[in-house]
């Protein structure tokens, strides 16, 4: 084989490498186990340290509104936490898509599943659900379903959440909103420090395994490459 060759089978081999260490490393829903080893966090720690809260499930002094027998309307207060337990059948997906971490105010939606894929590397993403509440009420609710099991049927109770006004989500909804409303049950736990350090982790061994597979290819390079003889033949 030639110097050539074995230079573009390498490319070729670098690039199979460089996917497969993605697929291992982004594409499985890791966030899960972040999930399920999360404490439970109470309401006073969350108020007080809203922005970066350490939990994910609602601990002591969270209300918990039940959407298939709500007797109240959807609390529109900004600075009031709580706990939505709903019915899988009436959350339906909207197609809109958007960054879990709450950083600014012009969040950039995404609609395309494969963009948001790709995207995964850099930040996770959350999905945005109607929410149909027993007395007829609908509001988006924004959910990472990386973390978040949906079942097709049975109650759920989501993470903590907060109601925010976003007008901005309307103009790329396909429907009607009723008004700039949802509830926010994602951006407390995308800022905690369990989440942070699990994105530290990834980055890491993302990129520990593709450095492995950069030299496990030039080493094969290297026991391919045909060494050139140097003797002489022999005088006649």
């Amino acid at each position: 084989m030639s110097w050539s060759s074995r230079r573009f089978m390498a490319c070729v081999i670098t690039f199979i490498l460089l996917i497969s260490v993605w697929v291992l490393v982004y594409l499985p829903p890791y966030e899960k186990i972040v999930f399920w080893n999360s404490k439970a966090c109470g309401y006073d720690a969350v108020r007080q340290n809203p922005y970066n809260f350490e939990g994910y499930k609602g601990g002591d002094g969270f209300p918990v509104i039940d959407a298939t027998a709500v007797s109240q309307s959807i609390p529109q207060k900004s600075d009031g936490y709580f706990v939505l337990k709903i019915a899988a059948e009436n959350l339906e997906p909207m197609g809109i898509y958007c960054p879990a971490e709450y950083s600014t105010a012009d969040t950039t939606y995404e609609t395309n599943v494969w963009k948001v894929t790709l995207l995964r590397t850099s930040e996770s993403y959350a999905q945005y659900y109607m929410a149909l509440f027993a007395n007829g009420e609908e509001i988006p609710v924004r959910i990472n379903n990386r973390i978040v099991s949906i079942p097709r049927i049975g109650e759920i109770l989501l993470p903590i959440g907060q109601v925010h006004m976003d007008s901005a989500l309307g103009k790329v909804y396909q429907g009607n909103l009723t008004d700039d409303w949802y509830i926010d049950a994602v951006s407390g736990f995308e800022n905690s420090h369990d989440m942070k350090q699990f994105y530290r982790i990834r980055d890491i061994v993302a990129v520990i395994l593709f450095i492995i597979a950069v030299i496990s290819v030039m080493v094969w390079m290297i026991k391919r490459k045909k060494v050139p003889s140097d003797k002489k033949e022999p005088f006649m």
